[in-house]
């Protein structure tokens, strides 16, 4: 005889009829069939048993008092929450009307009563069997759904720059795991190999007391993944206890050497993440490895992005100081200039509560507020006398022809409008359009005072290099050349607040020859 299926838990039958001896026969076939049975008498109080407690299968008397089995098979069927219930329908006598009305009405099946109970025990395994896969079927589309919406949340705040492996593996344990005790579709434990560079990091995740645990495990030489994998990339593979263990990876079950007795369990296998879900409250089925598959590959994925995200970054973050090293190099006095500027607009701008994106930015693209220099005559910029008014013009054309460089690129927007706009003053008095105040964008105002702080730091041949102290009493105070009212109160607030920090960028990145003394 065929044995009943394997459930996460044990099925429960509500029987119901107004014949006690109805009762008695029902109760006997389920119990040995290892079913639990609930009983009812009458159309109501089944409704009520199904509203408030786990029923799996109902077997329904027609003829009862009050409410036939017809209108109480109509009712479950009209309830969305009770739907996916089997209802067998059962009769003392077979009849062709009594069938086609059990249909109509919704039920499964169509059995005489306490007849041959071989046949009332194979259909509802049967009915039973097919209740299971469809629950796990609904599981598995809300499973999907899930993680759909967990992977749109995902990518709408991946920030490939920010982005930890580490962290996000945790998050998708964290949508797979068991929380409690009756998430019997969830796994209990779940082990994770993750590749940092040379090495490979074990670690076992639980949820103990509401809170996930995640444990460091010494496993690192116990599972070759190149034997493992051999010739792909990746597999996924399930194992169900009591059953062969030829799909089961030999090497997986020294798992079990860790204190772990294996039930059951998916493990998707990679060369730079292991993810092993071990021990769910019933059988594993290939639509568990689907889940397990699609949450590693989605962060194995995220894991490639960034890291490709960042070689851009840094082949980026490389272009920009090349090209302002080649706007400096007919400029024999600016040293490390280019890059002090950068940090001291940074310093500027976190004070002044700008997002980190925007300090972040200004750090880099601020180096090349002179890229326009490029054009411009290098015997005018070494010359060590006082330049004529025709030179002085040339010079003030170097805000222009950084923006010409630059160009439109977004990627480049804050570098093309501090080339531009940088010796803009807030009293309207720079160049090269003569901007006043708010007009003048906040970025440009920034590197306004940081560039012209380094300037009064840095020697050149018609002056002497100043000192922290003497540099910020010209920028508050002002002299014959530098005024307060050039810089936006606001950065000069924020520079008064912050000039200590000024001075140690100043010492931690000055040009070596002249930390030597000899510059």
């Amino acid at each position: 005889m065929e044995t009943a299926p394997h459930f996460a838990k044990t099925p429960r039958v509500l029987c119901v009829d107004d014949e006690e001896s109805a009762h008695t026969y029902l109760e006997a076939v389920m119990a040995a069939q290892g079913y639990e049975v609930v009983k009812a008498y009458n159309g109501r109080e089944t409704l009520k048993i199904l509203a408030t407690e786990r029923i799996d299968l109902v077997l329904l008397d027609i003829m009862m008092p009050d409410m036939d089995g017809y209108e109480v098979c109509r009712r479950i069927k009209a309830d969305r929450a009770l739907s996916h219930i089997p209802v067998v329908m059962l009769t003392g006598v077979m009849s062709k009307d009594a069938r086609i009305k059990s249909i109509e009405a919704g039920a499964e099946d169509f059995l005489q009563k306490m007849q041959n109970h071989e046949e009332v025990a194979a259909r509802v395994r049967m009915l039973l069997r097919v209740k299971d896969l469809n629950d796990r079927l609904a599981q598995s589309l809300e499973n999907i759904k899930d993680l759909t919406s967990y992977g749109e949340r995902v990518i709408r705040g991946f920030d490939p720059l920010r982005f930890d492996f580490l962290e996000n593996v945790d998050g998708t344990v964290r949508r797979l795991i068991r929380k409690t005790a009756d998430a019997l579709d969830k796994p209990l434990i779940i082990i994770v190999g993750v590749t940092e560079g040379p090495r490979r990091r074990w670690f076992q995740y639980e949820f103990v007391f509401g809170e996930l645990v995640r444990m460091d495990i010494p496993l690192e030489r116990d599972v070759d993944l190149a034997a493992l994998l051999g010739r792909d990339d990746s597999r996924t593979v399930f194992f169900n206890g009591g059953g062969s263990r030829d799909e089961w990876p030999r090497q997986l079950k020294r798992i079990e050497t860790i204190n772990i007795d294996i039930v059951n369990a998916v493990a998707y296998l990679s060369e730079d993440l292991c993810l092993l879900a071990v021990n769910y409250g019933r059988e594993v089925t290939p639509y568990d490895a689907l889940v397990v598959e699609n949450l590693a590959v989605q962060s194995r994925f995220l894991r490639s992005l960034a890291s490709q995200v960042k070689e851009v970054d840094e082949v980026f973050v490389y272009t920009v100081h090349a090209l302002a090293r080649a706007a400096e190099a007919n400029d024999e006095d600016t040293g490390r200039h280019i890059i002090r500027v950068g940090e001291y607009s940074a310093v500027l701008a976190e004070r002044m509560g700008l997002d980190g994106a925007f300090v972040s930015a200004i750090r880099l693209q601020a180096t090349l507020h002179d890229v326009g220099k490029i054009y411009i005559s290098p015997e005018i910029l070494r010359k060590k006398g006082k330049l004529t008014p025709d030179e002085w013009i040339e010079i003030k054309k170097h805000p222009l022809f950084g923006a010409k460089i630059i160009g439109p690129h977004p990627r480049f927007r804050m570098a093309h409008v501090i080339a531009l706009n940088h010796h803009e003053r807030w009293d309207g008095t720079g160049y090269p359009r003569g901007l006043m105040g708010e007009a003048i964008p906040i970025e440009a105002r920034i590197v306004n005072l940081a560039d012209q702080y380094d300037t009064l730091r840095i020697p050149r041949w018609h002056k002497p290099a100043l000192d922290h102290v003497t540099a910020s009493r010209i920028l508050n105070k002002g002299d014959d050349r530098t005024s307060p009212s050039h810089f936006d109160p606001k950065v000069l607030r924020a520079f008064r607040e912050t000039a200590f920090l000024f001075e140690e960028i100043y010492e931690r990145l000055k040009d070596p020859a002249r930390a030597r003394g000899t510059g």
